[in-house]
């Protein structure tokens, strides 16, 4: 059995969350960031990586890495008098990538919403992280411990001042735009 000695913490660059590696026998991703954003006609895409507390990502194969988001609108979003086109779960989690990937990307994408009425909802979003060893200890997110979050996702449907519909998404201090026809 292994037993990893702590030398240091790794801490999560993107929140004030520093997370202590664990003490026992195996190790947890850590140092999650974000390593590049791309936006393309209403698209946001982001590219994030993490490490090992053992510094090796192989010794992260009992782990997958997700998100956890909630939406204002508790994920309805058509209707009657809304542009958008598709609901969501609330909350909605994905799991997406073993630790031993060390790194995801998480796209965001416009779903062809109608120009007008104008609109708007945001959703919260956490990344983190479920370990097969640590057992069923979940936090409120349903992670064996969050990695990254809170963050704010804004979605728009806004009229422009020449009378012109557009999409508009912010996260993370990017934005991607698309013209509505």
């Amino acid at each position: 059995m292994k037993k990893w000695f702590v030398i240091s913490i790794c801490a999560c660059f993107f929140t004030s969350h520093v997370y202590a590696p664990p003490t026992g026998d195996h190790a947890h991703p850590c140092n999650f960031r974000q390593t590049h954003v791309s936006s393309w006609g209403g698209i946001l895409s982001f590219t994030y990586a993490w490490d090992s507390t053992s510094g090796n990502l192989a010794d992260l194969s009992h782990v997958e890495v997700g998100e956890w988001v909630t939406y204002s609108d508790g994920g309805i979003h058509k209707g009657a008098d809304r542009p958008w086109n598709k609901n969501d779960p609330d909350p909605t989690q994905h799991w997406w990538a073993p630790g031993t990937d060390g790194g995801v990307v998480d796209t965001h994408y416009a779903n062809s919403p109608d120009a007008g009425p104008a609109d708007s909802y945001t959703a919260t979003q956490y990344y983190g992280f479920k370990c097969q060893i640590c057992g069923a200890t979940f936090n409120l997110h349903g992670f064996t411990e969050d990695l990254l979050g809170p963050i704010t996702i804004s979605r728009y449907v806004e009229q422009l001042n020449d009378s012109s519909w557009q999409y508009r998404i912010n996260k993370s201090g990017s934005q991607g735009v698309m013209p509505l026809p």
